[in-house]
C-alpha cells in the first residue's frame, strides 16, 4: 500500500525499542487533541489510536496502549513547567504492511529515531477488513460492528468465523445475547442455506423465538407435551444414552438394558398389543408368581399406551421376567429400582420427544425452546441433539455438510459437577461435549457457546474456542479463567474487560488479524432477543 508521508501526520519519533513494545516521544507541537490536514480535522494520537512507523519500503503498524510524561533534564529557569515535560507513548506492534498486504506479527523492528505517523483513514479502512469479498477465498465478508477507537466498520470472513468454534462471554446485561443474535442474523441475511447446512439453537430462556430469520422452525418444549421434538428412534434407544441416563451397573444391569434394546429394535411393527399379549402369557405360565411382579405386569397391561416409550418399558418387563428372574418371577431390590428408573424416564421422555417419520423433518434453522424444562431434561435434550448430528457427521460419506450447534446460557449444561455433587449423567454429557468440541471441527460440527459465567464452564471449552467475543466481566475468577485459556489477547485487553460498556466487546480469534474492541449494533426491537429487563414501574402509578 502506497503511504503518503504527509508532514502533518508525522507526530513523533522512536526513542526506545523493547521487544514488541516501542516507546516514542511526541513532538511538542503535536500534543493537541486534533491535527489539521488539507482542511480535514483528524484525531491526534491517544490511547487506542493506530500508528505507522516506516522502515525502508515497509510499514510497521502499531497501537498505542499507554502514554506518560517525562521531565526534561534541563531545569533552567528560562523554561516554564509545561516546556519541561516530554510526552511519550507506548506502542504495541501489531504487524507489517508488505507489498500492500498486512501480515500479523513482527517481521521488522523500528529503528531509533524512526518517524511516527498517525495511521490515515485509507490505511485503517483496509486494516479492519479481516476478510475478502471473494466467496471462493473465505466465504465473503460480514460486518460485525465498528471499532470504538476509530468508528470504522470491522469485517470478518464468514468461513473463518462460522466454520469454527465461537465463544461469547459477558455478564448479564452486557449485550451478550444481542451479539449472538446479531452474528447469526447477518449470516442468514447474506446466505440462504439448504439441507447441507443445519443450525440448531438451544434456547434456555426463550429469547430467540422471534429473532434471527423468518425461515426457521421453532419448537417449544414443556412437560405438558403440547409440542414435541422429533428425533430418530436410534438416537434414544441405544446403550450409550440409556445406560448413562439410567445409571446402570456395568456388570449386572447393562446386559439387561442391551437385551431390552435388542428385543425392542428387533420388532419391526412395534405395537403395544403385542407386548401386552406377551406379558399375559408370562403371567399364565407363572400363575403362582410373586405378588409384586403380578401387580407390575397388570398395571402395564391396563395402563400402557401405544407409543414407543411405553412399548420399550413393556419389553424391559418382559426381558426381566423371562431372563433375569428367580423362582416365581422374583427380582431383587436393585433390579426393581432399575425397572422403576426405566418406567420414570420413559414417562418423562414421552412428554417432549416423538419419533421422526419421513414427513416430520425440520427446516435447516431450528430453535429449540427449553425454558420450561427441568435442568435434567435440558441436559437430555442437549445431549440427544448434539449426539444425533455428531454421529451422523462422523459416519457420513459426503463432506459438503456442516452443522452449527448454538448454546446460550451454556454454563447450565457444560459446568463440572460441584464438589459433593454426584451426577453421573451430567458428567457423561460434559465428557461427550468435550469430545465434540475437540474432534467435531474436522467433521464439520461447530459449536457456538454463550455464557455469563466462564469460570463455571469446563476449561476445555474455553481453550478450544477459535473466535472470542468478550463483553464486560466483573468477576475476577471469570477473567482469570479466560486469561488462562486464551492466547490471542494481551494483558492490556484483559485489563479492559471489567470496564467495557454495554454492547461493546473485545473480539479476537482466527477471523481477526489482531484483537479489536468492537461496538456491536443493537438489533431492532422486533427481531432482538427477548432479554430486556422487565420494568418495575411500567404498571405502577407515580404518586403526586
Amino acid at each position: 500500500m502506497k503511504f503518503k508521508f504527509e508532514k502533518e501526520l508525522r507526530v513523533g519519533q522512536v526513542t526506545e525499542v523493547r521487544g514488541k513494545k516501542v516507546i516514542c516521544r511526541i513532538f511538542e507541537n503535536k500534543n493537541g487533541p486534533y491535527v489539521f490536514i488539507n482542511g480535514e480535522i483528524i484525531k491526534n494520537v491517544t490511547i487506542g489510536s493506530y500508528v505507522v512507523i516506516p522502515v525502508g519500503y515497509n510499514l510497521i503498524v502499531g497501537k498505542i496502549e499507554g502514554e506518560y510524561a517525562v521531565e526534561k533534564p534541563n531545569h533552567s529557569e528560562l523554561y516554564n513547567e509545561i516546556e519541561l515535560i516530554t510526552r511519550k507513548v507506548e506502542i504495541s506492534i501489531l504487524g507489517t504492511y508488505d507489498n500492500d498486504k498486512f501480515t500479523l506479527g513482527i517481521s521488522y523492528m523500528p529503528l531509533i529515531n524512526s518517524d511516527l505517523y498517525i495511521a490515515p483513514k485509507y490505511l485503517l479502512d483496509n486494516l479492519f477488513v479481516f476478510s475478502s469479498e471473494n466467496v471462493e477465498d473465505d466465504g465473503g465478508a460480514i460486518s460485525i460492528g465498528t471499532d470504538i477507537d476509530n468508528n470504522l466498520p470491522v469485517s470478518v470472513s464468514v468461513e473463518k468465523l462460522f466454520a469454527n468454534h465461537i465463544g461469547i462471554f459477558g455478564n448479564t446485561g452486557s449485550g451478550k445475547s444481542n451479539t449472538l443474535a446479531y452474528l447469526y442474523t447477518k449470516l442468514f441475511e447474506k446466505y440462504n442455506f439448504d439441507y447441507h447446512n443445519q443450525f440448531v439453537f438451544l434456547d434456555f430462556s426463550n429469547e430467540y423465538s422471534c429473532s434471527l430469520t423468518n425461515n426457521k422452525t421453532v419448537v417449544h418444549l414443556s412437560n405438558e407435551g403440547k409440542e414435541k421434538l422429533y428425533l430418530p428412534i436410534a438416537a434414544v434407544f441405544n446403550i450409550e444414552f440409556l445406560g448413562n441416563l439410567l445409571d446402570v451397573a456395568e456388570k449386572i444391569h447393562r446386559p439387561f438394558i442391551k437385551d431390552t434394546i435388542y428385543e425392542f429394535n428387533k420388532c419391526e411393527n412395534k405395537s403395544i398389543h403385542k407386548i401386552k399379549n406377551q406379558l399375559k402369557e408370562v403371567l399364565e405360565i407363572n400363575h403362582d408368581s410373586e405378588t409384586k411382579s403380578k401387580i407390575a405386569i397388570n398395571c402395564f397391561i391396563n395402563d400402557a399406551e401405544d407409543n414407543e416409550f411405553d412399548i420399550f418399558y413393556g419389553y424391559s418387563l418382559f426381558i426381566s421376567f423371562t431372563k433375569y428372574t428367580k423362582d416365581k418371577l422374583k427380582l431383587d431390590s436393585n433390579f426393581w429400582a432399575l425397572l422403576n428408573r426405566v418406567e420414570q424416564q420413559c414417562n418423562n421422555l414421552k412428554k417432549f420427544i416423538k419419533f421422526q417419520s419421513k414427513n416430520t423433518d425440520y427446516k435447516d434453522i431450528i430453535i429449540i425452546d427449553l425454558n420450561l424444562l427441568s435442568l435434567e431434561n435440558k441436559l437430555i435434550i442437549s445431549y440427544l441433539i448434539a449426539s444425533r448430528y455428531y454421529n451422523k457427521f462422523l459416519n457420513r460419506t459426503s463432506y459438503n455438510n456442516t452443522f452449527n450447534l448454538i448454546i446460550d446460557e451454556a454454563h447450565k449444561i457444560l459446568a463440572r459437577p460441584s464438589a459433593g455433587e454426584s451426577n453421573n449423567f451430567k458428567e457423561f454429557v460434559l465428557n461427550r461435549f468435550e469430545e465434540y468440541i475437540k474432534e467435531g471441527r474436522k467433521f464439520g460440527f461447530y459449536l457456538t457457546i454463550a455464557s455469563q459465567r466462564p469460570s463455571d464452564i469446563s476449561s476445555m471449552f474455553l481453550s478450544q474456542m477459535h473466535n472470542y467475543f468478550i463483553h464486560r466481566l466483573v468477576n475476577q475468577n471469570d477473567i482469570d479463567n479466560l486469561s488462562n485459556a486464551i492466547s490471542f489477547l494481551d494483558e492490556k485487553s484483559f485489563q479492559m474487560i471489567s470496564s467495557l460498556k454495554v454492547g461493546t466487546c473485545i473480539y479476537s480469534g482466527l477471523a481477526a488479524n489482531f484483537p479489536v474492541i468492537v461496538n456491536i449494533p443493537k438489533l431492532d426491537e422486533a427481531v432482538a432477543p427477548k432479554s430486556k429487563n422487565i420494568s418495575i414501574t411500567a404498571n405502577a402509578i407515580l404518586k403526586k
